[in-house]
């Protein structure tokens, strides 16, 4: 498997709600532009990257945490999708290996359909 994909969580396609609230907020002392700057950091500190037959996810802005995994370990991929999210493309997935707990919860993901086919090959 050469494939290489690399996706960060979108902020308007995953929570359309948050964000039109953090407008509305600007006006508020500035409150929503220093909310939507934050989320924006926040989202950029996340990146799932497969890379080959190696899926990495790091997270975080001053606490990082990093997680890799070989695809040929993954058993199972879920994905978990709210109504907005299947509106927008979104989804949150869950990655198994072996035991009853996911190895790495992934949040607000664009296209998790084509994550999970390029994590679990047929």
């Amino acid at each position: 498997m050469n494939n290489h994909y690399e996706t960060s969580p979108p902020m308007f396609r995953n929570a359309p709600l948050k964000f039109i609230l953090y407008l509305l907020l600007i006006p508020v002392f500035g409150l929503g532009l220093f909310l939507l700057l934050w989320w924006y950091i926040d989202n950029k500190n996340k990146l799932l990257s497969i890379e080959g037959d190696l899926m990495k996810w790091q997270e975080g802005i001053f606490n990082k945490t990093f997680i890799d995994l070989s695809t040929d370990d993954i058993r199972t991929v879920k994905i978990k999708q709210s109504f907005f999210q299947r509106m927008f493309g979104t989804g949150d997935l869950d990655i198994y290996t072996a035991g009853d707990s996911p190895e790495a919860v992934l949040m607000g993901l664009q296209d998790p359909h084509e994550i999970k086919s390029l994590l679990l090959p047929k």
